[in-house]
């Protein structure tokens, strides 16, 4: 539960012991002394535990040359949070994995119209096995990082194009923790617009379609909705 949300909760229980002393004792105590109830039940109940996760997670969010399995990853996003729901690590990559091939085809020229990365941007990038040598760190540094993402299938797929692009084995556990579903099951909702407006979250304070911006977003929909449950 959120802090407001116990707060009310405890104000809810101290009148409802007050009123029951009134009907049966025929008297109230102090203030102070319905609060300190209030204060045991909510502990009893084990409202007022802080969440804690199980393993960190790594939320990522790729740009692609488009959404077909010829597409290549190009921007990637990624937030890295801790078991204390803190987000701990940032990072952001141009990553240089388009040729010629790549250029000419129709969907690379409709997925630029959404991610506004140039050519010349994207071939000013990082080599792929440049961008998995960043990431390889993680794991060490963060025993048990698990990958997390908004659509965290599609984001893993285009994961291991990276490592495959780069000649080298991928790190990261298969095991993912998907926002979309956790939204859909507990919000009824599964879009990250949608998803971000049913937590109350201002989502001017992001940019659209820049993968660490969208990686910010999604890993803080998924704090605040943990916080909640």
């Amino acid at each position: 539960m959120l802090p407001d949300e116990i707060a009310k909760l405890k104000d809810r229980l101290s009148a409802h012991l007050k009123e029951n002393d009134k009907a049966l004792l025929k008297k109230v105590r102090s203030d102070r002394y319905y609060m300190a109830e209030s204060d045991a039940i909510v502990r009893l109940l084990k409202l007022d535990r802080k969440v804690k996760l199980r393993f960190p997670l790594a939320f990522m969010d790729f740009e692609t040359t488009g959404l077909s399995s010829m597409a290549k990853p190009i921007q990637l996003g990624v937030v890295v949070v801790d078991r204390d729901l803190t987000k701990k690590e940032f990072l952001k990559f141009i990553i240089k994995s388009i040729g010629l091939l790549d250029v000419l085809r129709p969907e690379f020229r409709q997925a630029q119209t959404i991610h506004k990365l140039e050519i010349k941007t994207i071939m000013r990038g990082l080599r792929p096995i440049d961008v998995t040598r960043h990431l390889d760190l993680l794991p060490g540094k963060y025993p048990g990082l698990l990958v997390a993402g908004q659509n965290a299938g599609f984001d893993f797929r285009q994961l291991k194009k990276l490592y495959d692009l780069a000649v080298q084995p991928c790190l990261f556990d298969y095991h993912l923790v998907d926002l979309t579903g956790l939204a859909a099951v507990h919000l009824g909702v599964k879009s990250l617009g949608e998803i971000a407006k049913a937590l109350d979250l201002d989502t001017s304070r992001y940019t659209k379609h820049d993968a660490l911006s969208d990686a910010h977003l999604t890993a803080d929909c998924f704090i605040e909705l943990m916080r909640r449950l």
